[in-house]
């Protein structure tokens, strides 16, 4: 019998384009059969039309088995669902819409972080810290980014209102390329110290590279004539020193010096806890903001105190006025059944004497603080007003203290 000219036309489209995918001669014949309507037809399907529903075929299978990327979730996602939100930190459903997303496109966040824990829990979290840890999954460290992932970084955090402007930059138009860059820093450190870096990270060494606007005291402003590039070689061999290279805009050395040998990942070790501090974080939690003041001094010692009663009442009530003018009147309430936490500290040495600092927590969840205001200010004795607090130095924003 005779070679059915459309079925090996077929074959062959399967066999070319479909190359990184396994399908049996079985599997192609019922495809065929398929799509010329099975086997009892009285007319046939040209070979023209087989093609075109073979790459229909192709496209839909491509659709179905594409996948977002870490940005584009964030992007398309994970952004324009904050941008949505009044407040600053997303809900449950949206935390569960998120993470149910990043899963389906093979991203998956650390379970033992705190806003997965606050997830478990039942809670929200806050955006900027949700989106850092999928850049943190992606990307790796921060450390480690490229200029245009950090300037990428510093474009979400921009478009989501936690930033007004993205100090992160790439070069422009009369700049030097970030090629042209690593090869001046290179320079640097051979002109300096007679030591061949490399223009990109290999075995021996690791770059780490940052552009970015520099505050200027003078204008109150972040000039963009003022960004400078910084170039840190790591040496990837135990003991061996690195170094740091930063220089301005426009090819001005600022500084060139040796770094300490890094520590490895395999002898870096946390930062023990004081037996005290262990006790307490067991016995009242790891947020101290929630911790008794007695214990809060105990643990940490002077300056820490236990304020006296009418001092608290006031300055509380300084604290919850700051909200209801930075957030509104309703903000408090809003919150729900929230709970205050403090750290308080009282200067009583000559150089700082009468001076104390207030550092508010309102938050309805002490565990993972997952939303809430942070307030702070110092307090003075003002002489003048009868040996009265004047509350100065005010800084009011969200309770998120970047547990992670």
């Amino acid at each position: 019998m005779k070679a059915d000219p459309m079925k090996i036309l077929f074959r062959q489209t399967i066999n070319r384009e479909l190359a990184s995918l396994y399908t049996s001669s079985l599997q192609q014949e019922q495809m065929y059969l398929n799509a010329i309507g099975g086997r009892k037809v009285k007319r046939k399907l040209t070979a023209g039309l087989v093609l075109a529903l073979v790459l229909m075929l192709l496209t839909l299978t491509a659709v179905a088995v594409e996948l977002m990327t870490g940005t584009q979730v964030v992007e398309q996602v994970a952004v324009p669902m904050a941008q949505d939100n009044q407040q600053e930190n997303y809900t449950y459903e949206q935390m569960t819409d998120l993470l149910r997303t990043l899963n389906e496109n093979g991203i998956t966040l650390d379970e033992n972080s705190t806003r997965m824990q606050a997830f478990r829990s039942g809670r929200g979290y806050w955006e900027r810290d949700t989106i850092n840890e999928i850049c943190l999954t992606v990307f790796g460290q921060k450390e480690g980014w490229t200029i245009d992932q950090k300037h990428w970084y510093g474009e979400m955090m921009v478009e989501i209102g936690v930033w007004d402007l993205n100090i992160w930059v790439i070069p422009e138009e009369g700049d030097m390329t970030r090629e042209e860059a690593l090869a001046f820093a290179a320079k640097a450190v051979k002109e300096t110290y007679g030591e061949d870096v490399p223009l990109q990270t290999n075995a021996d060494w690791t770059i780490h590279e940052v552009f970015n606007l520099v505050w200027q005291q003078e204008t109150n402003s972040y000039p963009p004539e003022n960004a400078e590039w910084f170039f840190s070689y790591l040496s990837n061999h135990p003991g061996k020193e690195g170094y740091d290279v930063v220089f301005s805009r426009d090819g001005t050395i600022i500084d060139v010096y040796q770094t300490p040998p890094r520590e490895s990942a395999s002898t870096k070790q946390p930062a023990p806890l004081y037996p005290k501090e262990a006790a307490a974080i067991e016995q009242h939690g790891k947020v101290m903001y929630f911790w008794p003041y007695s214990v809060q001094l105990d643990v940490y010692g002077y300056p820490h105190a236990v304020p006296n009663k009418i001092d608290y009442a006031l300055a509380l009530a300084y604290a919850e006025q700051a909200i209801a003018d930075h957030w509104g009147p309703d903000a408090l309430h809003s919150l729900g059944d929230y709970q205050v936490g403090l750290v308080f500290r009282s200067y009583t040495d000559p150089q700082n004497s009468g001076v104390s600092e207030w550092d508010f927590l309102f938050t309805t969840d002490p565990v993972f603080i997952s939303d809430g205001y942070r307030i702070q200010f110092k307090g003075i004795q003002d002489e003048q007003a009868g040996g009265g607090t004047l509350f100065v130095d005010l800084c009011v924003e969200h309770a998120n203290l970047g547990n992670g």
